[in-house]
């Protein structure tokens, strides 16, 4: 099969230094390139006003639509966590870290939601991936490994400032303001 020649849309030729007569084809007809240049310029001049008048809140909810549309995995974790939520609407994905265990991925995400008294608290989580989906048990068994490990170096800590004789009330304050960061 003869391979087929480019078609010519433009003609390139110029008379005194400018572009004379050169047509680019639309579907209405033809349009000379200079007016095609107009369009193309006008368009992303509106598409900046547009984008610099619009609330930050749409332009966030925007970009969280298209990121869920094509499968983030830090949004589809959010999305899963957010029933644990108190204002599940408030939620704000601020950081998504992702690590290949075997088959699955663990993805962690840190995130900011308001609490109980409106406040914006930064908090994280973790869910597993097995195939592109959320796999319940392994986010769960997960979950419980990062406490477990939380609670270790929280209770190293602790017995650190047993020995250097902390009163038990300094403890478990401190202990409780470990568990929570």
């Amino acid at each position: 099969m003869p391979l087929r020649q480019p078609t010519k849309f433009v003609n390139f030729e110029t008379f005194s230094g400018k572009l004379s007569g050169t047509l680019v084809p639309t579907h209405y007809g033809y349009m000379s390139v200079k007016n095609t240049v107009y369009v193309i310029g006008g368009l992303a001049v509106l598409a900046g006003v547009i984008a610099l008048l619009m609330p930050q809140e749409r332009a966030d909810a925007i970009s969280t639509s298209f990121k869920r549309s094509t499968g983030d995995v830090g949004i589809l974790c959010l999305d899963h966590i957010r029933g644990k939520l108190k204002d599940p609407e408030s939620a704000k994905l601020l950081d998504t870290t992702v690590t290949k265990q075997s088959v699955d991925q663990k993805v962690t995400i840190r995130y900011k939601a308001k609490n109980s008294y409106g406040a914006y608290t930064t908090s994280e989580e973790s869910c597993v991936f097995a195939k592109g989906k959320i796999d319940e048990s392994g986010t769960k068994l997960s979950q419980t490994l990062d406490k477990l490990a939380k609670e270790e170096v929280c209770l190293e800590e602790q017995m650190k400032n047993r020995r250097n004789g902390a009163d038990p009330v300094t403890l478990s304050v401190k202990f409780a303001a470990c568990m929570a960061e």
